[in-house]
């Protein structure tokens, strides 16, 4: 069985904040909604209500992922 390679978690500086994501193999970094929302000092909720509105769809073409 081949071992797979797991994402890591790492503090990222984006801007003057700190914010803690995941890493990916690819070089590329992921957050959950709750770190997103955190992170702009606003409610998980709010971060799940925009994913479910038709505005986030409006960005799928723009490097956006759900």
């Amino acid at each position: 069985m081949s071992e797979s390679v797991k994402a890591s978690r790492s503090t990222v500086t984006v801007g003057l904040s700190s914010v803690e994501g995941f890493r990916l193999p690819d070089g590329g970094y992921r957050m959950s909604q709750a770190q997103a929302a955190e992170s702009i000092d606003e409610s998980p909720v709010n971060a799940l209500r925009f994913l479910s509105s038709k505005d986030s769809k409006a960005l799928l073409g723009d490097s956006f992922t759900d």
